[in-house]
């Protein structure tokens, strides 16, 4: 509740002071990814009465503090920003055995009282460090005793600062304050001066952290300059982007226009439904260009659950929650990559190399290819398998299978471009490609220039030919040809890119040249078979031995 509500209560107790010595009351002169919730409450702490006078007999007190506390550990929101935490903080903090606090500056038990009313609650995954409080430049009050607009002589408002670790690598600075109360020309005046104070405080910070604000501002934008003192003053530095988590979610980023009619609450009398009305809790999040942390709303609501089992209000302000999301820029520095681990290929596997940096762990892997076997006197000499070729002491017979989408790494196939006249892609013993019109049907006799070995590899398919002993490898040339590039024989690996097609139960296999792709195929009876730019699909079939 607003401290003003003393004022009527406390007529008589000034009067029986009065006869006392005057005191002078001067004020006082004085910034990865994952997520979590940050919430600002008015927990309504003011005393139910003082020297036996009731101030606040409709406050929560003792027992309706301890029903805030519990509602709190329900929730488990991760940071929490009070205010008014005067006469009942063992009872605000008697459920939250699994949250830590700051400093409790005290109640309030007499006219003038050391204590903002401020404090943070957050959750012992967190780390906070850092407290500091700081008492207002100005505030407006009246009377002898500073009881009049507000009271905001009575207690020692301002603002407190604290850096709360939410993550490894993660520090938001994290500002929480009580503004002045009342809605005089004095009061107002009291609250832009405040609002001032606080956007130059964080304007002089240098901790290059996101920064959240929150707490009982006092203030509507349609009454207090808030926009341009506030929001305009931060967002002027080019560090700082500010952002009002009402404003941007519920308003779509279009702030209330000063001077015009209050958004005011249903329940506070005025016409506006949660959470399109404007409250006077408020929380802003700055976000810090020289930070690596950036914070995003994902949303913002007026928790108007916050009741007892009945429905009733546990205080006379709804708290206000936002679900933050944070993100962690990586370390921008040059890699260091060194060879972390080696996996030696095979005839029939491909191996690899992973190399690592040394300063962020990035990684990279190369794939070496298979090695293919080589025989010879019917033994391979690389890993002692027998030739297959060579067991029987026979030629081989290879017949055709079925057409198929699906590659056995290291099978055989025929390659064929479907057409009125199929072309079979075929191999010569001098390493020649050339086009082929014969016609098969399953289980005929393949004859040995129409057999190629697709091999998987780490990005795709090696196509191999074995040409008097040897492996070689179809690969694209860099020579030019009408329609695009020539494809020939050679004895390094070239790994091709081969999909299936969803329609026709075909295959299309490709090659990059810089941005453009370039497909294997049939092409004319003058080029006959090249990577074109024009793709087609192909037709594989097995062969079978």
């Amino acid at each position: 509740m607003s401290i003003k509500k003393i004022l009527g209560s406390l007529l008589a107790l000034c009067l029986m002071l009065s006869l006392l010595p005057s005191a002078a009351y001067a004020v006082d002169s004085q910034g990865n990814s994952g997520t979590f919730t940050a919430a600002s409450m008015n927990v309504d702490g003011l005393p139910n009465s003082i020297l036996g006078i009731s101030i606040n007999s409709d406050g929560p007190g003792s027992d309706g503090t301890k029903a805030i506390s519990a509602k709190l550990n329900e929730m488990q929101w991760d940071i929490i920003g009070v205010s008014e935490d005067f006469n009942y903080n063992t009872e605000l903090l008697s459920s939250l055995s699994s949250y830590s606090s700051g400093t409790h500056r005290g109640g309030i038990s007499g006219l003038r009282n050391n204590t903002d009313g401020l404090n943070l609650l957050w959750k012992n995954t967190i780390s906070v460090t850092g407290e500091k409080w700081t008492s207002w430049n100005t505030y407006y009050s009246t009377g002898i005793f500073g009881t009049g607009n507000g009271a905001d002589g009575m207690i020692d408002k301002g603002y407190r600062f604290y850096q709360a670790t939410v993550a490894e690598g993660v520090t938001v600075d994290v500002y929480i304050l009580h503004m002045d109360a009342d809605s005089d020309a004095g009061d107002i005046s009291a609250r832009e001066s405040q609002l001032t104070q606080l956007a130059d405080a964080i304007k002089a910070s240098d901790n290059k952290n996101p920064i959240i604000v929150m707490g009982d501002t006092n203030c509507r934008y349609t009454r207090e300059h808030l926009e341009t003192l506030f929001i305009d003053a931060i967002n002027a530095d080019s560090r700082f982007t500010i952002q009002d988590a009402w404003v941007e979610k519920v308003r779509n980023g279009v702030y209330p226009t000063y001077g015009a009619d209050a958004i005011v609450a249903k329940d506070k009398g005025g016409s506006y439904d949660y959470p399109e009305a404007e409250i006077v809790d408020k929380l802003f999040y700055i976000n810090n260009t020289d930070s690596a942390v950036t914070l995003t709303a994902n949303s913002y609501s007026v928790v108007t659950t916050f009741t007892d089992s009945e429905g009733t209000a546990l205080a006379d302000h709804w708290p206000i929650l936002v679900d933050f999301a944070y993100t962690v820029k990586g370390q921008e520095h040059t890699h260091s990559y060194t060879l972390t681990s080696e996996t030696a290929p095979t005839c029939t596997e491909p191996g690899s190399k992973t190399y690592t940096c040394s300063a962020c762990d990035d990684s990279y892997t190369e794939t070496i290819t298979a090695q293919g076997h080589a025989y010879e006197n019917g033994v391979c000499t690389r890993c002692g398998d027998p030739d297959p070729d060579a067991a029987t002491g026979a030629e081989p017979v290879y017949t055709l299978g079925d057409s198929t989408t699906e590659i056995i790494s290291g099978e055989k196939y025929a390659i064929v471009f479907p057409s009125a006249i199929p072309y079979s892609l075929n191999h010569s013993e001098s390493g020649a490609i050339s086009a082929g019109t014969i016609r098969l049907t399953k289980e005929d006799e393949v004859p040995a220039d129409l057999i190629w070995t697709l091999t998987k590899q780490d990005k795709g398919y090696t196509i191999s030919a074995e040409i008097n002993g040897e492996t070689k490898y179809l690969a694209r040339t860099k020579n030019l040809t009408n329609g695009g590039y020539k494809i020939a024989l050679q004895d390094d690996p070239f790994v091709w890119t081969v999909t299936a097609s969803d329609s026709n139960g075909r295959l299309r296999v490709t090659t990059k040249v810089i941005s453009r792709t370039y497909t294997l195929r049939y092409y004319t009876t003058k080029t006959g078979w090249i990577v074109a730019g024009r793709g087609d699909d192909i037709q594989i079939y097995q062969v079978n031995r």
